[in-house]
């Protein structure tokens, strides 16, 4: 009855993305399938309100949205340019989704190198006036490989590196690296 897309931008990058969208939500309704589903979008999905209104009828009932940051500067770090390009938008796409009865998941990352102890309540503020319905919120996590890792382990910045032991502390929700404008008790 319940169903979770795993595609991590199910709105895609072009147009015939969002047109293979339109088109598996009309499938649904045509068919007459009686699921529930939740998936996960950018905040691009919010931008088109029949997308939304159809999604809906189909029967989303959840979707999960990398916000990653309401910090220009850390979107820009990350980036997020989706997001950042369309920040004055966003409480409008957030209401426009929930309007149509689809619960939105906020998932915000914590702790770049932009971000200060401003950072919480200024995300605190925006996850209330969007009216967020479910939140989840990480530390950004240097993961080997990665460039994070990177510029992290050159700057000597990394505090976990005993692998394989170590691995049990990379799980997004411990501080792994001394952030740059913060404290890890911050």
């Amino acid at each position: 009855k319940r169903i979770l897309l795993s595609d991590d931008n199910i709105v895609g990058y072009s147009k015939q993305d969002l047109e293979w969208l339109y088109s598996f939500f009309t499938k649904i309704l045509e068919r007459k399938i009686k699921k529930t589903f939740f998936v996960q979008a950018s905040i691009v999905f919010g931008e088109n309100p029949d997308l939304v209104r159809l999604g809906a009828r189909a029967g989303l009932k959840l979707i999960f949205v990398g916000m990653e940051s309401i910090n220009p500067a850390t979107l820009q770090a990350y980036g997020k340019t989706v997001n950042l390009e369309r920040q004055d938008q966003l409480k409008e796409y957030i209401k426009r989704i929930r309007h149509a009865g689809i619960l939105f998941l906020g998932a915000f990352v914590i702790g770049s190198d932009e971000d200060d102890v401003s950072v919480f309540p200024a995300t605190l503020k925006f996850i209330q006036t969007a009216h967020i319905d479910v939140l989840q919120v990480t530390k950004a996590t240097p993961l080997p490989g990665t460039q994070l890792w990177k510029k992290m382990h050159e700057s000597n910045r990394i505090l976990d590196q005993n692998f394989p032991e170590s691995w049990k502390n990379y799980r997004f929700s411990r501080m792994l690296y001394q952030p740059a404008r913060m404290t890890i008790e911050e």
